[in-house]
């Protein structure tokens, strides 16, 4: 298997046997699958972790429904408006998810409550605040998650499934050399990512190294964590960070979502027979987005130096196929780089 490729050319993994037969078995162990389960399958099958995940279902005799994740939601970015997405169609009860897919559906369902009355905006709040309370009894959470959440969210479980450590990269030694250590007997991986311990003693990854920039007044900023939060904005379907070392700021690249975009032409009345490709590169949709990104930006905590000083969309969606993401739509932020380089001059 390859890795995505995110930093750097996507490096080849000695997976053995035995490793991929115990993380199958894993998952059938741990995942406390029934017989009457439904698993929605939309990442592509080089991911391993979904590599692993079907096999499995289909040695326990499982039902597996293929979506995509263009089409997951309602809201996504291939539906045509007033149509279900694969998730209201295929109703699964367990799906494996990437970050980016998460955050998609998180969008989805918060375009959804704010349909409804101030009045159950604010029970969705409280009952949202109230299963993240780490005081929050575990029958008190499943009476929140029939009551409220299941009349939001499609699907009952998620499940992540962890592999055992490779054997190195293939044919790059120098790779495995640097990633790869053993310590007191014990083999470990450098995985390259920023981690925090919380107040309950969990782990957190919340960055990573190479994407770490010190910009001209000697601040640094944390590339990833920003796309962390501003992807969380309804009108971004990915949405990609660059700053070089001694920069002003930061600037930002971004597949906004249809939808979103066209609402926002109508409420700036621009002409209503432009293309979506044509809104996208109009001086005042681009504006408007970049005035709500960096608002939304501040309102998440994100510092002075953290908010983008300039914005591109792009109408073109980011999928595997086009080398901008890996399988599991993470950034492949040299590939990015080099496709947008004339944009990013601009900037």
């Amino acid at each position: 298997m390859y890795t995505s490729g995110s930093m750097s050319l996507p490096k080849g993994t000695e997976l053995t046997h035995a490793s991929i037969v115990s993380a199958i078995i894993s998952y059938a162990y741990a995942a406390d699958v029934r017989e009457d389960d439904r698993f929605l399958a939309f990442l592509p099958l080089a991911h391993v972790m979904e590599f692993c995940t079907e096999i499995a279902l289909v040695a326990l005799n499982n039902v597996i429904m293929y979506g995509s994740p263009k089409t997951l939601t309602n809201n996504s970015p291939k539906i045509m408006p007033g149509t279900l997405g694969d998730a209201q169609v295929a109703k699964p009860t367990y799906i494996n998810a990437v970050p980016l897919v998460l955050d998609r559906i998180v969008d989805g369902v918060m375009e959804r409550v704010k349909e409804k009355s101030n009045f159950m905006q604010n029970i969705f709040a409280k009952a949202l605040a109230k299963k993240e309370s780490q005081e929050t009894s575990a029958f008190v959470k499943k009476l929140i998650d029939l009551m409220v959440f299941r009349q939001a969210i499609p699907g009952e479980k998620f499940s992540w499934v962890d592999l055992n450590v490779v054997n190195g990269y293939f044919l790059r030694p120098e790779k495995t050399k640097e990633a790869f250590f053993e310590m007191d007997g014990v083999r470990w991986f450098k995985t390259g990512d920023i981690a925090e311990i919380d107040d309950t003693g969990a782990i957190r990854i919340i960055d990573r190294i190479g994407d770490i920039i010190k910009l001209d007044n000697g601040e640094y900023i944390a590339l990833g964590k920003i796309e962390m939060y501003l992807k969380e904005h309804p009108v971004i379907e990915n949405l990609f960070v660059n700053a070089k070392a001694g920069a002003r700021g930061c600037v930002c690249i971004a597949v906004p979502n249809e939808q979103q975009i066209k609402k926002i032409a109508r409420a700036l009345k621009l002409d209503a027979s432009r293309s979506y490709r044509s809104l996208c590169r109009h001086p005042e949709v681009v504006a408007n987005v970049l005035d709500a990104l960096q608002k939304f930006g501040k309102e998440k905590g994100l510092r002075k130096c953290d908010i983008p000083l300039a914005l591109y969309l792009s109408h073109i969606p980011w999928v595997p196929s086009c080398g901008l993401v890996g399988p599991a739509f993470k950034l492949r932020r040299k590939a990015l780089e080099f496709h947008f380089q004339d944009v990013l001059k601009r900037m």
